[in-house]
């Protein structure tokens, strides 16, 4: 997410009036203020290319959903519209959705992060997302270093850092998948995070 675009405070509707009317640029909505969208890296999409198919295929068979990449996602209570990489919904627990461009009740979101947004995805989007009632796994992926998280709702509303039962895999216990990280990281180079690399 970039600055805050120098513009007065829009309420909601405002927004999506005006952000629904570009063609190119995305913009994400925080508590009145409008944040232009940077554009991905290759990495990122190629992460992206790889595991919505591959989660489509495994859900194909059940009442939920996978979207990518263009899909806004409403934080009500966050009073937020942000945008993820892949956003998976389950009609049978949606809440009612009234605007074919936005996710009002997310099941799964995964944002593939890059060195410049991890933090904001974790401290910002995911602080945000959490208070959405039908949220249940919240995963953060690392396309460079080929290693990702799994934050995990509890029965009784806690959020924990999932620990993964097979290694190399993503386990989403609330739809019952597993993919391994060969699926999801191939094609994409590997970077060794910086305390990995050997001294020159």
């Amino acid at each position: 997410m970039g600055l805050p675009q120098l513009k007065p405070k829009l309420t909601e509707t405002e927004y999506l009036n005006w952000e629904n009317s570009l063609i190119e640029q995305r913009h994400e909505f925080v508590d009145g203020e409008v944040f232009a969208m940077t554009g991905t890296r290759k990495s990122h999409n190629r992460v992206v290319l790889n595991l919505a198919p591959k989660l489509d295929a495994l859900l194909r068979d059940t009442p939920c959903e996978v979207f990518a990449l263009d899909v806004k996602v409403r934080a009500v209570e966050a009073k937020a519209y942000l945008y993820s990489g892949i956003v998976v919904t389950c009609p049978d627990e949606a809440l009612v959705e009234d605007d074919p461009l936005v996710i009002d009740s997310p099941k799964v979101i995964v944002e593939v992060a890059s060195p410049s947004t991890s933090e904001y995805d974790l401290m910002g989007k995911f602080a945000r997302y959490r208070l959405s009632p039908t949220l249940m796994e919240y995963v953060l992926i690392s396309a460079d270093h080929h290693d990702l998280i799994v934050h995990r709702k509890l029965a009784d509303g806690q959020w924990v850092v999932a620990e993964a039962t097979t290694p190399e895999t993503l386990e989403l216990k609330s739809i019952d998948v597993k993919i391994p990280f060969a699926d999801i990281f191939a094609n994409v180079a590997y970077i060794a995070p910086p305390l990995e690399r050997e001294p020159s």
